[in-house]
């Protein structure tokens, strides 16, 4: 019922509006009519500003002054961050201000209007183009040649470019996957110098208007944290750059360069389950199976450690930048993981090989030796016995014991230090265990911080 009551009062006003038109056809018109005259007026301003008006040529009267711009940027959004091709591409829009001293004139002999629309590519403006340009500049040329430009009678001259600019970047990838980059635009003109164009900030911090920044604020993997901008001076003689201002007699040389810097930290909420706790499972496994009383047992966890570690390192270097320059501290933890790794199951393999093959097999030379140089003592004849030194009287040893000893062969003193019947072998591991627990705390602090 109230539908039907609103299409009613829709058609009644309807109707009523068109009587009134045909009862007063001319004031219908009246509107249009008063509009002419003023788009006369805008049409005919605009043609004697423009008819000896030169847009290749800078604004200015006497060539020796300069032409001071003023610059402003708002940041819409960032589009793609390829780590691949350390690139960046971020749309927004410009603010420039500057005064053309070719574009003023008298309101009262226009009627009052103090203020025109003009098509950008009718008047003179500052070339600003990207210096660390990824790609072409056919997408920012384009945007800022269809933009208008507000002119007011005293020549004050305000243009909003729109660009899309996709900017050379240099990322460090060694915190990854905790790393924050900054990536600048690099603005400035190509054709003026310092003396001819000076391009000044109106702020020092551009504008981060990012579209739906409650629902988007992760894009490609990255969170913008930061904007800010300063100016540069590139001298082209010696390509070298300064932030403070050049004397004027090196204004000719150098040319002004707009810094926009986005500060981004990559977003990886998942990457404490995915990669850095099976990191840190592995490493307790490696040093738990010193502790281990079966030896059978520890080398098949150790094996199956390694086959896990290989496969989570595998996934991980997938996930890696492919252009990272210098290498993340995440892979040198795995690194250092998988070889403490296999030094541990080269370690128990040696133990254990000692421990069985200790009664009266000849294969120690390596570690006796190795032994006289930590004791030194010196390395005897051949044929003769090697026994360690006691502080027991040798009146009260045993004689059918010492014989026994001596005719042992030369691993005799591996047997008595590494002998099952000894607790040499559970220290040696339980040394192991300790130093590997340090390095591991040591690499953590080092490269997980």
């Amino acid at each position: 019922m109230r539908l039907h009551f609103l299409l009613y009062l829709l058609l009644f006003i309807e109707f009523s509006h068109a009587k009134e038109e045909e009862e007063n056809p001319d004031k219908s018109n009246e509107n249009i009519t008063d509009l002419l005259p003023y788009q006369e007026i805008l049409n005919g301003l605009e043609r004697s500003l423009l008819e000896t008006y030169n847009h290749h040529h800078r604004p200015v009267k006497d060539e020796n002054q300069g032409l001071i711009v003023l610059f402003f940027a708002v940041i819409q959004h960032i589009e793609e961050v390829n780590e691949e091709h350390q690139t960046m591409t971020v749309h927004g829009f410009q603010y420039l201000l500057w005064n053309d001293e070719y574009l003023s004139w008298n309101p009262e002999q226009f009627n009052g209007v103090s203020r025109l629309l003009m098509h950008s590519w009718h008047i003179w403006k500052p070339d600003l183009i990207l210096y660390n340009a990824a790609g072409q500049a056919d997408d920012s040329i384009r945007y800022t040649f269809y933009q208008h430009s507000w002119v007011e009678s005293n020549g004050r001259v305000e243009h909003f470019p729109m660009f899309r600019y996709k900017a050379s970047c240099k990322f460090d990838f060694t915190d990854y996957p905790y790393d924050v980059q900054s990536c600048p635009v690099i603005l400035g003109s190509w054709n003026y110098n310092l003396k001819e164009l000076d391009i000044r900030p109106l702020d020092r911090k551009p504008m981060l208007n990012l579209f739906w920044e409650d629902e988007k604020v992760i894009v490609s993997g990255w969170k913008v944290i930061d904007v800010h901008m300063n100016v540069s001076f590139w001298n082209a003689m010696t390509d070298q750059e300064r932030s403070q201002w050049p004397p004027e007699e090196e204004h000719a040389l150098h040319f002004p360069l707009i810094y926009i810097w986005i500060k981004m930290e990559r977003y990886a909420p998942h990457f404490t389950i995915s990669v850095l706790l099976p990191a840190l499972v592995t490493s307790f496994i490696t040093v738990v199976t010193f502790c281990m009383a079966s030896f059978n047992k520890a080398v098949v966890l150790l094996a199956f450690n390694l086959l896990l570690q290989t496969v989570l390192a595998e996934d991980m270097l997938f996930q890696l930048p492919s252009s990272s320059a210098s290498i993340p501290r995440i892979v040198k933890y795995f690194a250092f993981n998988l070889t403490a790794t296999v030094f541990a199951m080269m370690s128990l393999v040696v133990i254990e090989t000692v421990r069985h093959d200790g009664h009266g097999v000849n294969h120690c030379r390596i570690l006796e030796t190795l032994w006289s140089c930590f004791s030194f003592r010196r390395s005897t004849s051949s044929g003769a016995t090697v026994g360690l030194e006691t502080t027991e009287d040798p009146s009260s040893t045993d004689t059918s014991a010492l014989n026994k000893e001596n005719s042992r062969p030369r691993s005799t003193w591996a047997w008595r230090v590494l002998s099952p019947n000894s607790d040499t072998l559970n220290v040696i591991k339980f040394s192991l265990a300790i130093a590997l627990t340090t390095l591991y705390l040591i690499m953590m602090i080092a490269y997980l911080r």
